[in-house]
């Protein structure tokens, strides 16, 4: 049975070339008023339903979608600058820069996604 979901919420549908399914969730529009959609591929639609249940959980619990495209060395640089401005103790902030340094320089450019 087909569960429906009001407008908003995500759809999950068969990809166009019938392989796989596709988990899809619209997000409010940008500054320049374009519509976001974020989409995930899943092998089953089962996989493609929790897709789009974690993509709904993590939207409303941030107010974004982490971006799989994402390098690790732009992900530690802005959990860096959070930490900053969170205001932690000067030997605090020392020693998370250097394990920050430590993954970045072991992985380097890889995607978030690749992990």
């Amino acid at each position: 049975m087909n569960q429906r979901r009001p407008q908003g919420e995500g759809s999950v549908y068969r990809s166009e070339r019938g392989r796989g399914w596709v988990a899809q969730i619209e997000l409010p529009r940008d500054a320049r008023g374009r519509r976001r959609r974020i989409r995930r591929r899943a092998r089953t639609r089962a996989e493609a339903m929790r897709l789009l249940q974690g993509m709904r959980d993590e939207f409303s619990a941030t107010g974004r979608l982490t971006d799989r495209q994402r390098l690790i060395t732009e992900t530690v640089a802005d959990y860096l600058d959070g930490r900053r401005a969170a205001g932690l103790s000067t030997s605090s902030l020392a020693r998370e820069e250097r394990f920050g340094d430590l993954i970045t320089g072991y992985f380097g450019r890889v995607r978030t996604a690749d992990l």
